[in-house]
């Protein structure tokens, strides 16, 4: 593997696998992540990693992502040359370095260790057809299986930081996982899963589908964790209060409090109470509205000064459209309709993807909906 520095590329030269990407698109830590780079000179600090010889995109998926959403044509890339393996435990090695769940790290590291495992075994047999052991010299027997694994979780324990025996114990997780995965449960046997919207949530009456309330489902039970978390700091906060005695100013302790009690407000106001009053989630409208910003959700206050003809109910569920409030059935209809504004063209940009072919972004994302 040869690092050949950094170099600035356009960003349509890249090979990308799309799909992916366009899922990433999609996350809020991307849009994030897109956000701090554009505050930040539209620049990563690392940035990310491209093959030299075909221009693939190896490292800094999510990176990539948020440099498309702000339509970047060009961009700062870290060009290696590497052979297909060295390219796997690269992408490998950058993932368990990413703040994600015990389970994907306990896959990234499994895999890691069958890629040292492969590279033992490959360097152990370059090595002996290379040479010849000299006369009466007996020729040194291969590795056997046991210790090629223990050779390739210490390497892996070195790269990650962690002890062989941890390794050992994320590869037992990866295969209890992928066994679990592997079989079917109970209800993939009856049929699909069934998600429900949580309790209050004010869907006006209207379906939902399955994928939106995943989505509110998660993020409600993550911003729930959040909130739990902030309550037992508030908790501890007041124990050293009231203990006294601690070197912790009165001053500073209420700076903290008045900022994690902001935090708990912020944090129980953006869980999910209702679909968007204005566009009820609706697709001809979700993306373009400033009141939801595109999520299709709002929180606890999302209704508060919002007309009454925007709170009623199916069958006379309206939403807003060029400033007037027509019904949901009707929105499609009126959101093109003679009086509509056009909308305004954004800056056209080309992507290369894994098959060789060269096209538009917006027309690869609305595609996918049936492609992918």
């Amino acid at each position: 593997m040869k690092w050949l520095g950094y170099k600035q590329l356009a960003t349509g030269s890249v090979v990308l696998d799309m799909p992916d990407i366009k899922l990433r698109m999609k996350a809020p830590h991307v849009a994030a992540l897109s956000e701090d780079a554009a505050q930040a000179g539209n620049e990563y600090i690392h940035a990310p990693t491209v093959r030299d010889s075909d221009k693939r995109l190896v490292c800094g998926r999510d990176r990539m992502a948020g440099a498309l959403l702000k339509r970047r044509k060009r961009m700062w890339f870290h060009l290696v040359e590497a052979t297909d393996q060295e390219i796997a435990e690269l992408e490998e090695r950058e993932n368990i370095y990413r703040r994600h769940s015990d389970g994907e790290r306990a896959q990234s590291l499994a895999r890691l260790v069958e890629l040292q495992k492969q590279k033992i075994r490959a360097d152990e047999k370059a090595s002996t057809g290379d040479s010849v052991p000299g006369a009466g010299t007996a020729s040194k027997p291969p590795k056997d299986e046991k210790t090629i694994t223990s050779e390739a979780r210490k390497a892996v324990a070195r790269a990650a930081g962690v002890s062989p025996a941890a390794v050992k114990q994320a590869e037992k997780r990866a295969a209890a996982k992928a066994e679990e995965s592997a079989a079917p449960d109970e209800a993939e046997q009856e049929g699909a899963i069934v998600y429900e919207l949580p309790d209050g949530f004010n869907a006006f009456g209207l379906i939902v589908s399955q994928d939106e309330i995943r989505e509110i489902e998660n993020i409600t039970l993550v911003l729930g964790d959040w909130d739990k978390a902030n309550r037992r700091t508030l908790g501890h906060l007041t124990d050293i209060e009231k203990a006294g005695g601690a070197a912790l100013a009165p001053a500073h302790a209420q700076k903290i409090r008045e900022r994690l009690q902001a935090a708990g407000h912020a944090i129980r106001d953006a869980i999910p109470s209702a679909l968007c009053y204005f566009c009820k989630s609706l697709d001809t409208l979700r993306a373009a509205c400033p009141a939801c910003g595109g999520t299709g959700v709002v929180g606890m206050h999302g209704g508060d000064n919002v007309p009454p003809e925007l709170k009623l109910a199916e069958p006379k569920a309206r939403v807003a459209v060029n400033g007037k409030f027509v019904l949901v059935g009707a929105a499609e209809n009126a959101s093109v309709g003679a009086d509509a504004k056009p909308a305004k063209s954004a800056k056209s940009i080309k992507v290369t993807q894994v098959d060789g072919s060269v096209a538009d972004l917006d027309s690869v994302i609305d595609d996918d909906a049936q492609a992918f």
